[in-house]
C-alpha cells in the first residue's frame, strides 16, 4: 500500500521551469499517420510513434520544440494527437 512506502531519501529541489509548455491537437488523416510511420517497427500507436510523428510534423513548420507527453484517441479516419511540447524560455 501507498502509506508503507517510505520517501525519506529521496532528495527534491523545486526550481522555476525554464522552458514553456503548449499542447498541440493534431487531426490526421489515418492514411499520412501511417505513411508517415511505415517503416516505424512494432506498433504505430504507442507512446514512441506517437512523439516522433509528431516530432516529424514539427520539424516539417521550422519548429524545434520538444516533444514529451502525447494522447491518442482513433475516430473514423482521423488519428488525434495531443501532445505537450517544449519549448525554452525567452
Amino acid at each position: 500500500m501507498l502509506q508503507d512506502l517510505n520517501f525519506s531519501d529521496v532528495k527534491a529541489e523545486f526550481k522555476e521551469p525554464q522552458f514553456l509548455t503548449y499542447h498541440w491537437v493534431l487531426e490526421v488523416p489515418t492514411n499520412l499517420y501511417r505513411e508517415v510511420l511505415q517503416d516505424y517497427p512494432g506498433d504505430i500507436y504507442g507512446q514512441e510513434p506517437v512523439q516522433e510523428f509528431v516530432t516529424r510534423y514539427l520539424r516539417s513548420r521550422g519548429d524545434n520544440g520538444i516533444v514529451g507527453l502525447v494522447g491518442l484517441d482513433t475516430r473514423d479516419n482521423v488519428v488525434i494527437i495531443d501532445a505537450a511540447v517544449r519549448y525554452g524560455k525567452q
